[in-house]
């Protein structure tokens, strides 16, 4: 049964249209990003391209957005070869070894189910199924005992795909076996003690706050974080050394 993506299904929410300008650090022309450039070569049947944020996706991220501005400092953006926000396959090559053999066809029945549209009646009764597999996937790839995958994917703790997210929930040691929805946040925040000066870490997931295996309390002494992500962690310096060793890459 083939879903169909018409035009309107991509309209802008009047309040999410604000005019802006993309530039560099130093206000020249906006920086290339090779994720968006390999979605805009391809054109969908009805005109649209790959990749692009329905009015419902719209509307979660500008609610989102709103949570975030109310919450978080200023942030800047950086190059493509340096992020973050997702697991680096362009820039990484043992991640990619690592992981694109294991991947599937992913989430378009979730995609369909949010906007409304027809799925495949055939589905139904495998519902429970398909999301256990799913699970039980991502959990494969990113399992705590692969702790190499875990270390490249995560980055430095910032998520904002689900092929991020889940890895930074199990580093973190909080996932609940559910795959998360659209729009989901991690939110890492650091406190510092009026008196003491002491440094605390909060972690939330969805806004709701989580107290982290080997943490004394949600707000976790800073040492305390650090050791129970100790085994996740790496140096930039490590990062780039474990990325371009492909060597034997297929055994792992």
């Amino acid at each position: 049964m083939e879903a169909q993506w018409v035009p309107n299904l991509l309209e802008l929410p009047a309040h999410t249209q604000i005019n802006y300008m993309v530039t560099d650090l130093e206000g020249g022309p906006w920086p290339s990003s090779p994720v968006e450039d390999s979605y805009r070569a391809n054109i969908l049947t009805r005109g649209m391209f790959p990749g692009q944020l329905t009015t419902v996706g719209m509307q979660q991220l500008y609610e989102l957005g709103e949570r975030l501005r109310k919450r978080t400092v200023p942030i800047l953006i950086i190059e493509a070869e340096s992020e973050i926000l997702y697991p680096n396959y362009h820039e990484c090559r043992l991640l990619k070894l690592l992981s694109g053999h294991r991947w599937a066809e992913s989430d378009d029945t979730m995609a369909r189910e949010t906007h409304g549209l027809p799925c495949p009646p055939v589905l139904d009764s495998w519902r429970s199924t398909v999301e256990q597999r799913a699970l039980e996937m991502i959990c494969h790839i990113y399992e705590p005992s692969k702790r190499e995958n875990l270390q490249l994917c995560v980055g430095s703790c910032s998520s904002a795909h689900y092929t991020t997210l889940i890895p930074c929930l199990m580093a973190l040691g909080v996932f609940d076996m559910r795959w998360p929805p659209y729009a989901t946040d991690i939110t890492l925040e650091l406190h510092q003690h009026r008196q003491t000066k002491e440094a605390f870490v909060k972690v939330s997931y969805i806004g709701k706050d989580q107290l982290i295996p080997g943490c004394s309390g949600v707000y976790c002494p800073l040492q305390e974080f650090k050791q129970a992500f100790s085994n996740f962690s790496l140096t930039s310096e490590l990062y780039e050394s474990l990325c371009n060793r492909t060597e034997g890459a297929a055994d792992l």
